[in-house]
């Protein structure tokens, strides 16, 4: 069962259950968590597969540095790895993991994450 079909059972059943201000204060938490997981700044670790080559790594780090919301990328042919770093002030969006991973896969380029580290925040 996806995870938003969870969601919605649990949301239905406090429905009934609780009332529907129970139901109001779950959404915005749930929509407040959706926009965060997808807007997250910091650094990532994607693991490339199928990079042969130099050829190869330039193309990754094209694909990735096209997303406005990237603000540096490194793509190694021999760890198989490219680190890059989200800006923080970048509109909501700019800088979707999943998206880059599917643009990478579109490319030939299948990755997954193996490393994230949140951006630290200004005191």
């Amino acid at each position: 069962m996806s995870m938003l079909k969870k969601k919605k059972n649990v949301i239905t059943k406090m429905f009934w259950k609780r009332g529907r201000s129970a139901v109001v204060a779950a959404l915005a938490l749930t929509m407040s968590a959706a926009s965060h997981a997808q807007d997250a700044t910091g650094q990532y670790t994607l693991r490339v597969d199928k990079m042969m080559c130099g050829s190869c790594t330039a193309r990754v780090k094209k694909s990735i540095q096209s997303h406005p919301g990237v603000e540096s990328v490194d793509v190694s042919l021999d760890t198989h790895e490219a680190q890059f770093s989200c800006k923080k002030d970048a509109p909501q969006g700019a800088c979707d993991v999943e998206t880059i991973k599917k643009d990478l896969q579109r490319i030939g380029y299948p990755g997954r994450i193996v490393n994230q580290k949140p951006a630290k925040e200004d005191s």
